[in-house]
């Protein structure tokens, strides 16, 4: 038996190491913010060496219109509008990114600058509020064998007085690792 033992021990260790080399399951999600639209679509990304799978990752819904906003200068806010979730085999990180600054959809000229757009959440209360950059920001870790969570996103989103009326856009990244 002891054989046997041995044999099974030695299999699932070439299994787990095989699903480490050949695993791409990582997804980057798109979430496209403007003042009255947010979109999402998958892409495939490499699994990066930190986790051993991610068997499912996704951000919903696929659309969420922010309304009508104002050019008044304050702060309008969205808890929860997005949701992340994860399935995944082997501690993981979640970074989040922004294209660039929002872009009017008449207009390329107008725009409404990137830290006007922020964001909390992640079921991480110590996580501050902060604007999105065009760099990979890491706002949650899971540590563990096998992790499986759903995390809301809180959106909060400042128009500028004198931005010219229009509906603006930007893609937002989610990648996890």
């Amino acid at each position: 038996m002891e054989k046997f033992e041995k044999l099974v021990l030695c299999l699932l260790i070439i299994v787990i190491s095989l699903f480490n080399v050949f695993a791409v399951d990582n997804t980057t999600l798109n979430n496209t913010n403007d003042s009255t639209d947010l979109k999402d679509s998958s892409k495939n990304a490499a699994v990066k060496p930190m986790s051993i799978i991610i068997w499912s990752f996704s951000a919903s819904p696929n659309s969420v219109n922010l309304g009508t906003l104002y050019p008044d200068n304050s702060e309008n806010s969205f808890p929860s509008v997005t949701t992340i979730s994860i399935t995944a085999w082997g501690s993981t990180d979640l970074y989040v990114r922004a294209s660039g600054n929002l872009i009017s959809t008449t207009n390329s000229a107008n725009n409404i600058a990137l830290s006007n757009l922020q964001y909390d959440g992640f079921k991480n209360s110590g996580l501050t509020k902060r604007s999105f950059t065009t760099s990979d920001v890491l706002v949650k870790s899971w540590n563990g064998f096998f992790i499986s969570d759903t995390v809301p996103v809180n959106y909060y989103l400042r128009v500028p007085s004198g931005t010219e009326p229009g509906t603006y856009t930007v893609t937002i990244y989610y990648t996890a690792v």
